[in-house]
């Protein structure tokens, strides 16, 4: 063992560049697979830090896909079956941010949680500090987190103090808690749920949108549970034909279309796409090696014949192989360690987490590496097994050199790099085109200088038009316009209604908008037919947009009404524009003209073209005056449009770094390739030199075969890049098309890198003094 230890040390010392070579592109794939594993293992235990996480399930409507129940039902589930040990439910402040105050100090929170102090033993929520045994003491009681408390008091003590919140709710702070961000249900300020002061929020025909956690005994059967559950809360609400229960660490990965989703969610394809990129770096990290081992073939067979003559046995040639490839890679292994510690702030900003290097000294992470590094080392002692299974002694000894399947071997591996190489540049063409493509589609209204402002929850109608007709004396402001729900953030839902007129029709589900009369305009939405509101026409009269047209099968307005809210008379129709994003096609909306039954949420603001900062300062002013104790907060609505991206965006840029990995370890390998090739062509192109022949066609001899390889590569790659990235577009209801020249470009761009990287070590094998060649030779 240390015999093959020392000879194994000084093969690296004795090809130095190889060793380089090789070390380096190992070590580049251990560090894309180790950061990748780092963050998979933080995505997919995600709540699992929460004691007896396997037992706890959340409630929610299998038939609709969402959350939303009753808030009062939790005590009726312990009351009746006993398989529950613990419940709770759990209300967020869906759709809109939640301003607080206290002293001094404002701050926006984007959500708020109403619930019972049964949720901090639930979720192992630590008290930092209390005035009471239960952190919600009674309903003036307010829980915040440790870094609220940091914000709003950061030169004093919180517990105790008030707060107060949308302006109108005041709360003294009764308990601080530990941030529990790393936990997929997470907020900074909590309330209690029976709190009268919101007792209707959320509240609709049949159902408070509530949250349900259950804590379940060991050995409960799901099914039956859910079974006995749908039966008894039909029962409360018959609209609620079917519950289920999911698991609690499911609920991460598995939520994404989950409506009244208060969780953060993951994204489960990308986390899929991040392995499979990890392991075709690796892989060509370890073809790397692989073909260096082949390129290094002549030399190989030396020591074998020598070690054979000597008496060398099969077992001593295979401990030889696998202790020359176990240096490599263990060397390579620990390097990336040091690396992925480096990077781990630039990977924290990438991925928009919080990776910790603690993270490298779990089992889930420390088991797997160890057999990774095992089926590497098999894996990289493949090429020496190999030649030395085809050695003949007898061949040797003659001084007869076989290289075919040697070079084909290496053909096929280059091949394969390249390949790859194409695929992901393609990718990245592709995925930054239709990004481009989405951010600048016409989406049915002027989003440029135009945002909105949220209202605080229980303005009223009259404060609200107060302050548009502040904000209309602006000589920079173009239109402002009232509205409850804006593109992006619907909060009212309704039914066509028709069917009951018009026996079989189809009744399907309409986005309401409630606007007032300069909405339109001030959105810069096209009128399709008929008119824009009226003033005198608030609360009867309503405007459809084309694909609710459509959906009804009206060729014209004339006498139709829409019955969601009552008989409106139908008055125009509008071009679709998008409430989502571009992942899904226009759905059927209404503009309501006002609704006494509620009030304006939010002020929609056109600026006229020019610096927003000065103008956002004059209307802050004004808010200052007649909101006095809340922040001034607003949206723009490019931005905002932008953010529904963000994934897509962050896919890119990853994949890009990853490309970009993946092209310099194809290009080392190359080098190493194309370095053994001049090697062995040494006296051929010698002897070329002195028969008169140029640089520039030694170049064209050396570089023919990776011009071949190339062309395969692209024949190979092009057809599955446009498989891959036509089903990834499929999750966009609009998309850009696959250009043929984003093939061609990836192909060309390519071949490009690999001849510059050829052609260096080509260049200096064929400007080598040719005597000086032949000497060597």
């Amino acid at each position: 063992m240390l015999r093959n230890l020392k000879y194994a040390v000084k093969k690296l010392g004795k090809n130095k560049t190889y060793s380089v070579l090789n070390i380096a592109g190992l070590s580049v794939g251990f560090s894309v697979v180790t950061i990748i594993a780092v963050f998979l293992i933080n995505e997919y235990s995600k709540d699992k830090s929460i004691a007896n996480y396997q037992n706890i399930y959340r409630l929610y409507n299998s038939k609709e896909k969402n959350v939303a129940l009753d808030y009062t039902l939790s005590n009726k589930f312990l009351e009746n079956y006993p398989e529950i040990e613990e419940a709770c439910a759990v209300r967020t402040f869906y759709g809109f941010d939640v301003p607080l105050s206290c002293e001094d100090n404002f701050t926006v929170e984007n959500k708020a949680f109403l619930t019972s102090n049964k949720f901090f033993e639930i979720f192992n929520i630590k008290v930092v500090k209390s005035l009471s045994e239960n952190p919600l003491a009674d309903y003036q009681s307010a829980v915040i987190t440790q870094s609220l408390a940091d914000k709003l008091y950061p030169d004093g003590e919180a517990l105790g103090k008030n707060i107060n919140m949308f302006g109108f709710a005041d709360f003294f702070i009764n308990a601080v808690v530990e941030d529990f961000s790393d936990k997929s249900l997470n907020c900074n300020f909590i309330i209690d749920g029976n709190n009268p002061i919101f007792k209707s929020f959320g509240q609709s025909d049949n159902v408070n949108t509530s949250c349900h956690y259950l804590v379940l005994k060991p050995g409960t059967d799901i099914k039956a549970l859910s079974d006995k559950l749908s039966s008894f809360i039909s029962e409360q609400k018959p609209k609620v034909e079917e519950v289920a229960l999911q698991r609690l660490d499911d609920i991460y990965l598995y939520s994404n279309d989950m409506e009244y989703n208060a969780h953060e969610t993951g994204n489960k394809k990308m986390l899929n796409i991040f392995l499979a990129v990890s392991l075709l770096i690796l892989m060509l990290s370890v073809i790397n090696n692989t073909s260096y081992e082949l390129s290094l073939q002549y030399n190989n067979l030396q020591n074998i014949g020598i070690r054979k003559s000597n008496g060398a046995g099969t077992s001593e040639f295979l401990n030889l192989f696998i202790m020359d490839s176990f240096l490599k890679v263990f060397i390579a292994f620990v390097f990336s360690i040091l690396i992925t510690l480096m990077a781990l702030p630039f990977v924290n900003h990438l991925f928009m987490g919080a990776l910790q290097p603690s993270l490298l000294l779990k089992p889930v992470f420390i088991v797997p590496s160890i057999f990774l590094i095992v089926a590497v080392v098999l894996v990289n002692s493949s090429a020496s097994i190999y030649i030395f299974s085809r050695f003949d002694i007898n061949t040797f000894l003659s001084g007869v050199k076989s290289k075919g399947s040697v070079t084909f071997g290496k053909s096929i591996l280059t091949v394969f790099q390249l390949s790859i190489s194409i695929i992901l540049l393609a990718s990245i063409f592709i995925i930054n085109k239709q990004i481009a493509f989405i951010k600048h589609a016409d989406i049915g209204f002027n989003k440029e200088q135009l945002t909105y402002v949220q209202f605080p929850i229980g303005t009223s109608e009259d404060k609200a038009k107060s302050f548009k007709n502040r904000i209309d004396q602006f000589v920079f402001v173009k239109s402002a316009s009232l509205s409850n729900g804006v593109p992006g953030m619907i909060n009212y839902t309704g039914s066509s209604n028709e069917a009951k007129n018009n026996p079989g029709f189809s009744d399907f589900e309409v986005s309401e908008l409630l606007v007032d009369d300069d909405f339109i305009k001030t959105m810069g939405i096209q009128l399709l037919m008929g008119r824009d509101f009226r003033p005198d026409e608030n609360n009867n009269v309503c405007i459809l947009n084309e694909t609710a047209f459509k959906k009804y099968g009206w060729d014209n307005f004339e006498e139709k009404k829409y019955r969601g809210r009552g008989d409106m008379d139908v008055i125009g129709a509008t071009s679709d524009f998008n409430i989502s994003s571009l992942h899904t096609l226009p759905v059927p909306v209404c503009l309501i003209f006002g609704d006494n039954r509620n009030d304006y949420a939010q002020i929609n603001i056109q600026f006229q073209k020019g610096s927003t900062g000065p103008m956002l300062q004059s209307i802050k002013k004004e808010w200052d005056s007649m909101f006095p104790t809340l922040p001034f907060n607003f949206t723009f609505y490019d931005q905002f449009f932008d953010s529904m991206y963000q994934k897509e965006e962050k896919a890119g840029k990853i994949l890009s770094l990853f490309s970009l990995l993946a092209f310099i370890i194809t290009c080392v390998g190359i080098l190493g390739v194309s370095f053994q090739n001049s090697l062995n062509r040494t006296k051929e192109i010698g002897i070329r030199k002195v028969n008169g022949a140029k640089i520039s066609e030694l170049l064209a001899m050396l570089n023919r075969d990776f011009i071949k390889s190339v062309a395969l590569a692209f024949s190979i790659a092009t057809p599955i890049a446009w498989y891959s990235m036509s089903q990834w577009l499929e999750s966009f209801a609009y998309k850009t098309a696959l250009s043929w020249w984003i093939f061609a470009l990836a192909g060309i761009m390519t071949l490009g890198i690999a001849l510059l990287t050829v052609s260096f070590q080509s260049w200096k094998a064929a400007s080598r003094n040719p005597i000086e060649s032949l000497r060597y030779e």
